[in-house]
């Protein structure tokens, strides 16, 4: 498992050409899971939360993400060819 926070403060001058300045706060949240048993099976899932505050003018649409899933999914290894030679099948 893990994840990371992300914070960017804006300040922009004559934003999106309106002649206003805005001045606002980004927000990322990204979680994950990684999940194994042994080398048979594996489950994976990403997710993303995202949020602007405080903007002077209407937030554009690519700031806001109040949760998605960016991935996931499940590997299951079918058989073996010898040692370094596995086939794997992944559904996600």
């Amino acid at each position: 498992m893990g994840g990371e926070f992300r914070w960017r403060y804006a300040d922009e001058t004559n934003s999106r050409l309106t002649g206003v300045r805005n001045t606002y706060d980004l927000f990322r949240t990204r979680l994950y899971g990684d999940l194994y048993y042994r080398d048979r099976f594996r489950f994976y899932v990403e997710g993303l939360f995202a949020e602007s505050v405080n903007q002077n003018l209407p937030f554009n649409a690519v700031d806001i993400n109040r949760g998605d899933i960016h991935e996931a999914f499940a590997d299951l290894r079918l058989f073996d060819f010898g040692e370094d030679h596995r086939v794997w099948v992944r559904s996600g």
